[in-house]
């Protein structure tokens, strides 16, 4: 099987998923910072940023599986090739 090589203009799919889970995981911490920075009187908006920062950490979380899935779905891949040749 020959190797892939990217370019500088194509990133590599494993980099890209990384990126994603970086970027919720900032979106996540940026909300959860905002929401201890309210007032306690601002319960509703406090909530709304909890449930969002939830989310966001879910949606880093499925991708952050994703991601193992598919380095280890590749490797077991090598393996195969190298114990068949």
């Amino acid at each position: 099987m020959p190797e892939v090589h990217y370019s500088q203009e194509q990133a590599h799919p494993m980099d890209v998923l990384w990126t994603q889970i970086r970027v919720l995981e900032r979106r996540a911490q940026s909300r959860d910072e905002e929401a201890r920075r309210l007032r306690p009187s601002e319960t509703e908006r406090i909530q709304s940023l909890e449930r969002e920062s939830r989310e966001l950490r879910k949606q880093a979380q499925a991708l952050r599986k994703q991601r193992i899935d598919t380095l280890t779905h590749a490797l077991g891949k090598t393996m195969d090739l190298k114990l068949n040749t």
